[in-house]
């Protein structure tokens, strides 16, 4: 709505003196007469205090978005925000928000090493423990670099999609990323090598031992088996990764680009509300739940997870681990997850059981009224299908799920171990948040 320039100065003088009301309507007449980074810092100011009512307006921001270039963006946004929160309160809110720097914790005394301040890290981003993170990083919201039980080493001008996770494989393997790496949404960068110029995009999954070579582009919800070996300048796709064809450098430049715009599109969605924090459980700080969720003794819930039981019950029960990025939804039966299980980082969970001391893989889907007895492990990158029962004591892996093979001791020994391991690290991130009150 546009308006006299008589209003505009007492709508100014109203946001000095704290009016959000006066701050959306200033948002809306800099939208309407076509003030596009006028518009947008208002914009993304409204969002860091938290100014309700956003979504029709977050439309029209985004459109003027996309007329600039990506970075124009990532600047206006990162200022904007940081004035805001720190006009507020300094410092503990600023990272509480995760803006810049983004929601940072170390880890068995060592803190992330950022080279510089990111370019952009959106809300809900955190980095955490062993990282040492390059110059002008952009990290989309929700997205998670997580380095305990080893390190991360991460090269300048990285871009990290939306509820995207960088972790390592605990006291085995670290990950070790290079230059110009662009990592689309929900995909999953674990325990591996990726040289530079190399192009992860959305929902794809690294496991680990992995390595990378410079200049590789890996296609939308592909897998990278362990232990792989991806060549230099090839595009891989499939579920394991198979070279298809060899990359051009305007394929390239089109794919990265479109990681880029859509880190920009993430900037103007929904964040999820942050959980509260609990007496007996580790809640990361940047995790989401949403209704009746019921966690058991030492269950632990790690970053930007979502649990949201608006419409049924969730229920996970002892030692059991939700890992970063994974979202479980319950529409109608509900879900249960038994004790000692472990879901991997960006699994998705509809209505369904899951037994107790199970593994459910890396980036895996769970779709409806699945039921998944004891003792089972799923390969990561694994889907099912509306209704499936996997049986107790086997391997499954597939798009559909299939049985592999019977588990043998030591599986069964590693799946143990992931619980022993994950619950050593939610204490300590647990007594991390609590110091941070």
């Amino acid at each position: 709505m546009q308006r006299s320039r008589k209003d505009v100065k007492g709508l100014r003088r109203a946001v000095r003196d704290g009016d959000t009301e006066a701050l959306k309507s200033l948002l809306a007449h800099s939208l309407s007469v076509g003030h596009r980074r006028l518009g947008l810092c208002r914009y993304f100011t409204a969002r860091a205090l938290g100014v309700e009512g956003l979504e029709p307006l977050s439309r029209a921001a985004l459109q003027v978005a996309r007329h600039l270039h990506p970075s124009e963006v990532f600047r206006i946004a990162s200022e904007a925000t940081c004035r805001a929160l720190l006009d507020r309160k300094p410092t503990d809110m600023l990272q509480e928000k995760g803006s810049l720097p983004p929601y940072i914790l170390p880890y068995e005394g060592i803190s992330p090493a950022l080279r510089t301040n990111p370019r952009y890290a959106g809300p809900g981003s955190s980095v955490l423990g062993k990282v040492t993170l390059g110059s002008h990083a952009t990290l989309a919201p929700l997205s998670v670099i997580r380095a305990d039980g080893h390190f991360v080493d991460i090269g300048d001008d990285f871009f990290l999609g939306e509820r995207a996770t960088v972790h390592i494989a605990h006291e085995v393997y670290p990950t070790r990323i290079g230059n110009r790496v662009r990592v689309g949404r929900n995909a999953v960068v674990h325990a591996c090598t990726v040289g530079d110029d190399c192009i992860i995009e959305d929902n794809v999954t690294i496991l680990d031992g992995s390595e990378v070579e410079n200049n590789v582009l890996i296609e939308a919800g592909s897998t990278v088996y362990p232990r792989s070996k991806l060549l230099s300048g090839y595009v891989y796709g499939g579920n394991p990764a198979v070279i298809i064809r060899q990359q051009s450098q305007a394929e390239a430049n089109e794919r990265a680009a479109k990681i880029e715009r859509d880190i920009v599109a993430a900037l103007f969605s929904a964040i999820p509300n942050r959980a509260g924090r609990s007496a007996s459980n580790f809640v990361a700080s940047t995790a989401s739940i949403t209704g009746h969720v019921d966690l058991r003794d030492q269950a632990s819930v790690f970053f930007s997870c979502e649990l949201n039981a608006g419409h049924g019950s969730i229920v996970v029960r002892n030692n059991t681990n939700i890992q970063d990025n994974t979202t479980i939804v319950a529409r109608r039966d509900g879900v249960i997850i038994g004790q000692d299980t472990t879901i991997g980082h960006n699994v998705t969970i509809e209505d369904s059981r899951i037994g107790s001391r199970c593994l459910i893989g890396i980036g895996s889907l769970i779709s409806a009224n699945v039921h998944i007895d004891d003792d089972v492990l799923l390969a990561a990158g694994s889907t099912t299908f509306a209704g499936q029962r996997l049986d107790a004591g086997w391997l499954y892996a597939g798009r559909p799920a299939k049985p592999i093979s019977k588990l043998d001791d030591q599986r069964r020994a590693m799946m143990q171990s992931i619980v022993t391991t994950y619950c050593a690290y939610a204490r300590e991130y647990r007594s991390l948040q609590q110091e941070r009150v």
